[in-house]
């Protein structure tokens, strides 16, 4: 079967003509971004870790980034919940430089919890979770 699918790949058009390897191709495409017109329009939040744990106790770092001026805000943290990234992300970033209006994450379990999406709504930061298992989608930040 597998030999099967290897020729009706390489014999069909569509996927010679747009040179897809097909262990590349995605589930769903990709969206696209409207590009910002000024700083802190949209931002990309992601987690980097784990790290050797720290002088602080900390092994993560939540890393921030601005997709219109590209700055970037790195904020270490103890643990990845979302008790703690909320209160990093607050107290770190919006309370420095105000409320994003658009935010996108991951779908990771303290971006998409009850909680997370409480204080979006409080702050008033439209949360835009990225496709699931597709990190690209989110390269703004994955980048960093």
């Amino acid at each position: 079967m597998q030999d099967d699918i290897a020729d009706h790949v390489k014999s069909c058009l569509d996927c010679q003509q747009r040179n897809m390897d097909p262990r590349h191709m995605t589930v769903e495409p990709l969206g696209t971004f409207i590009i910002p017109t000024k700083p802190f329009a949209r931002i990309h939040m992601d987690i980097m870790g784990p790290f050797p744990i720290s002088r602080q106790d900390n092994t993560h770092v939540l890393s921030i980034q601005d997709s219109f001026t590209k700055f970037a805000v790195a904020i270490a943290v103890p643990n990845i919940t979302a008790e703690v990234v909320i209160d990093r992300f607050l107290r770190h970033f919006v309370y420095t430089f105000g409320p994003p209006a658009r935010l996108i994450t991951d779908r990771g379990s303290n971006f998409m919890s009850t909680k997370f999406q409480n204080m979006c709504k409080t702050v008033g930061i439209k949360h835009e979770p990225t496709l699931p298992h597709q990190k690209n989608s989110n390269g703004q930040v994955e980048r960093l």
